[in-house]
């Protein structure tokens, strides 16, 4: 084996201090090449794989320390990429795209490269854009579904008013130290037809998940907390008024010392005048086409996401299984003790 040629003693006594105060990964593991080299005896062929490196790349480390010493570790800004235009003048460029991505209106980097290479008056390469995207804080994201029918006007005033309906029962139960709680309750149903949705797999590879369509059903009743992540859920074979008062009576029970204000939307098996109202229970109601205000719509989201995309249910047993185990999980039936409650 060829004879290791020394590193200059001065170089060495600079790397100890260097190692010592050296905060940035690369210039880390740059030093590391060196030490492995000098304290170990280990070659270019040993020290790569454990740092992550070529064999080659050890050895131009190893060079630039024997000339320049400790300095030539040490990362320095390129100062080959740079902005063609400034902040101010970016944002010129993207007043021009804000209509259209706030109507959800596909933008290509074709476009947007054009308005660029218009504005500096040469052309850029596409790459360009992405960098001009991110330093201007936009990102892909998918748009929010709303309903034609949608009324943001009405949305608004719930907002408003919701505050006000919390503190007219909190002054009313704070003479009788009775704690108020909000819920926003739904309903989603789950059954066995097979759910697809995108998972990662190696390059080469495409997975196969077995499908069928079979109608069968069950429907989960589900309150949410916000304030503290709460949720009552319970499991029930239909959506009916019967099947909603079955639901309220257990919320109630569950909090028996506490007064709910319940949100949900106005469904029949909401507004029925069979439905049964507990004592210690206001319903309030969303407004009509706006699922954005409710945030127990995002369980539904996640529990199929998480729990029931790409997997095969033989029966409704199967179903209501995986379903309380994923409410089990993701459940908070926990009540505040009596010291950290707040009355209002």
């Amino acid at each position: 084996m060829r004879p290791q040629r020394p590193f200059p003693e001065k170089h060495v006594k600079e790397l100890d201090e260097f190692m010592k105060v050296v905060q940035d990964a690369k210039e880390y593991r740059h030093a590391q090449c060196i030490q492995l080299r000098i304290r170990e005896n280990m070659t270019a062929e040993e020290i790569a794989p454990i740092v992550g490196y070529h064999p080659n790349t050890v050895l131009r480390i190893w060079s630039i320390f024997f000339r320049k010493g400790v300095e030539g570790l040490r990362r320095h800004p390129s100062k080959r990429c740079r902005a063609y235009l400034s902040l101010e003048e970016e944002k010129e460029v993207l007043d021009g795209f804000v209509e259209k991505a706030t109507k959800g209106h596909i933008t290509v980097a074709g476009e947007m490269k054009g308005a660029i290479e218009e504005k500096v008056g040469h052309s850029v390469h596409k790459s360009t854009v992405y960098r001009f995207l991110k330093r201007n804080n936009w990102r892909k994201v998918k748009p929010r579904p709303v309903h034609p029918k949608n009324d943001p006007e009405k949305v608004e005033a719930f907002k408003k008013e919701l505050p006000v309906v919390l503190n007219e029962e909190r002054q009313k139960a704070a003479n009788i130290k009775r704690y108020v709680r909000l819920f926003f309750q739904d309903e989603a149903r789950f059954g066995c037809i097979s759910r697809l949705s995108s998972c990662w797999a190696p390059m080469g590879i495409r997975p196969s998940v077995p499908c069928h369509l079979v109608r069968k059903y069950l429907y989960v009743y589900g309150a949410v907390c916000p304030e503290d992540g709460a949720l009552f859920s319970l499991i029930l074979p239909e959506t009916t008024t019967a099947a909603m008062n079955v639901f309220l009576g257990e919320l109630s029970q569950a909090y028996p010392e506490d007064y709910l204000v319940v949100a949900m939307d106005r469904a029949p098996w909401h507004t029925s005048s069979s439905l049964t109202i507990p004592e210690n229970m206001r319903l309030v109601w969303l407004p009509s086409y706006s699922p954005e205000c409710n945030p127990a719509e995002h369980l539904w989201d996640m529990l199929r996401e998480r729990y029931f995309c790409n997997r095969l249910f033989k029966s409704l047993d199967h179903v209501e299984k995986a379903l309380m185990e994923a409410l089990y999980v993701n459940s908070h039936p926990t009540v505040p003790k009596e010291e950290e409650r707040r009355y209002e």
